[in-house]
């Protein structure tokens, strides 16, 4: 926004920083993480999502678990070798049934919260495959006591186990490809466990090593497990992703959505601090503002009427926030209040009073963020007939007489905000101002809008629109008609805000 200025001093440039044992401090300053709005949403929609899944899974399972129950009991009167299986079969159905049960009722009270639930999850499934090993190695042993086919089969039951356990668990808890890990880990520890107490109580014969060595079927058991789990874990990783990236472009959108409706609720509040235009009375007001995104860093400020009634004095101020968007707006929020408080305690504050004023708030307050403005105070007194103007480094405003001339109100001091108060001087210009007499301000938004080709427009070709314009229009149309000349020069969106002002005394009393 100040690429039009030709600062005076090399000073002007400076901006200070901040001292060594500060930045120190803030270096070693450990902060803790705050978790942002998508952080927070995510962790409670995930949280959400995971007990569904969990109740559905702790279900299902009791189901299962009580469908195997009622599937064994049968064999119970059979007698024999089937009955003490299928006692070892129906004792753990039954206890997995319960495991699956209090953890429904339990996940049932509890809050949606991801930890617990995934610990929960976690621990449940490695319950209830952990029982399951237990129980099958009971079955085994009636089956083969104390012979070498009791470890072959242990070392295929282990990873089967582990497939059907945690493959149904991955199908319906949402974990994460990592989360997901831990139960398997526990049962294959437990599998593991139990095939080293089997071989280390001699459960084969020495004629049984010579065949299939201990350490084969350790091997078969500890591969063939981590096969198992492999379907699962990639169930978890796609389905993760997959709704992972359905998350974000909800949030986003959503948030996109509320950020709009903040930014629309932003802008009416800072619309509300530009002024009515003035349509009547012995100083006329016209302006086009418009803002590069939704909201903008330019400002237009007129004093009250009352002493324009009382004294015909009238006083208008137009400024230039560097940058853009919403550090620009919170700006010129800030230097609203700043200029009702100047007006408020001197309501004849000349232009050059209200500049330094102004340069003063800028720099103790704006210039340590590097932000910097250039703006233009202009009063016109009615009664005595003239026009007095200071310029910070503002583009130059254009006085076009009731003939036609053209005079050219260019800067009289620094941008506001680049020097301290001592350094800060105030020239002002001072020009009569007779009826049909029409000032034009603007911000570097016309003067920087460019063409297909690049070709800025300019001061020298706003100069030109002014010069256009017919002397037969009414100044009202004025503001209107450069807003559509600047906007039939430019290519494609403004590339900074833009504010069109005219300030005129009519032709007619």
């Amino acid at each position: 926004m100040l690429s039009a200025i030709d600062f005076r001093d090399p000073r002007a440039f400076h901006v200070p920083t901040m001292g060594t044992s500060t930045s120190a401090s803030l270096g070693r300053a450990q902060r803790a993480h705050t978790p942002t709005d998508y952080e927070i949403q995510m962790e409670f929609e995930r949280g959400r999502w995971l007990r569904i899944r969990f109740l559905w899974f702790s279900a299902l399972g009791s189901l299962l678990a009580l469908l195997g129950e009622a599937r064994a009991f049968p064999s119970l009167s059979a007698g024999g070798r089937p009955a003490l299986k299928a006692l070892i079969s129906v004792s753990g159905a039954t206890f997995c049934a319960m495991l699956y049960i209090a953890a429904f009722l339990y996940g049932r009270r509890v809050s949606p919260n991801r930890k617990r639930i995934v610990a929960l999850a976690l621990w449940l499934n490695a319950l209830v495959g952990s029982v399951e090993l237990i129980y099958s190695r009971g079955a085994l042993q009636v089956d083969a006591p104390g012979t070498h086919s009791l470890l072959v089969d242990w070392a295929w039951t282990v990873p089967i186990l582990i497939f059907m356990d945690h493959f149904l668990a991955c199908l319906l808890i949402p974990w994460t490809w990592k989360e997901c890990l831990a139960p398997p880990a526990i049962m294959v520890a437990v599998g593991g466990g139990i095939f080293a107490c089997d071989a280390w109580m001699g459960a084969q014969s020495a004629s049984a090593r010579a065949r299939t060595p201990i350490f084969h079927l350790a091997a078969l058991l500890l591969i063939a497990s981590v096969v198992a789990v492999i379907p699962g874990v990639l169930v978890c990783l796609i389905r993760y992703s997959r709704w992972r990236k359905t998350f974000r472009m909800k949030f986003e959108s959503t948030a996109w959505r509320k950020m709009q409706s903040e930014l629309s609720g932003a802008r009416r509040l800072l619309e509300s601090c530009l002024p009515p235009e003035w349509r009547a009375g012995p100083v006329r007001v016209h302006y086009v503002y418009e803002p590069m995104r939704e909201i903008g860093g330019d400002l237009l400020f007129v004093h009250p009427s009352a002493e324009l009634e009382v004294n015909g004095v009238a006083s208008v101020v137009v400024l230039d926030v560097s940058g853009h968007g919403i550090a620009a707006a919170l700006t010129v929020s800030r230097l609203v209040g700043e200029l009702e408080r100047i007006f408020g305690e001197n309501p004849a504050a000349s232009p050059s009073e209200v500049l330094q004023s102004l340069n003063r708030y800028a720099s103790l307050t704006l210039m340590r963020h590097a932000m910097f403005v250039t703006g233009m105070c202009l009063r016109a007194d009615v009664k005595a007939g003239t026009l007095e103007w200071a310029n910070a480094g503002h583009p130059p405003a254009l006085l076009r007489r009731a003939g036609g001339a053209i005079e050219s109100l260019d800067p009289t001091t620094y941008v506001l905000g680049v020097v301290d108060s001592g350094e800060f001087g105030t020239d002002v210009g001072r020009t009569t101002f007779e009826r049909g007499d029409s000032v034009i301000a603007y911000t570097d938004g016309a003067s920087e809008a460019a063409a297909p080709d690049g070709q800025m427009l300019g001061t020298e070709g706003v100069e030109r629109l002014v010069r256009e314009l017919r002397t037969s229009s009414q100044t009202s149309d004025w503001a209107s008609a450069l807003a559509d000349r600047v906007c039939s020069h430019r290519s494609g969106p403004p590339l900074d805000d833009t504010l069109l002002v005219v300030v005129s005394r009519p032709a007619e009393p």
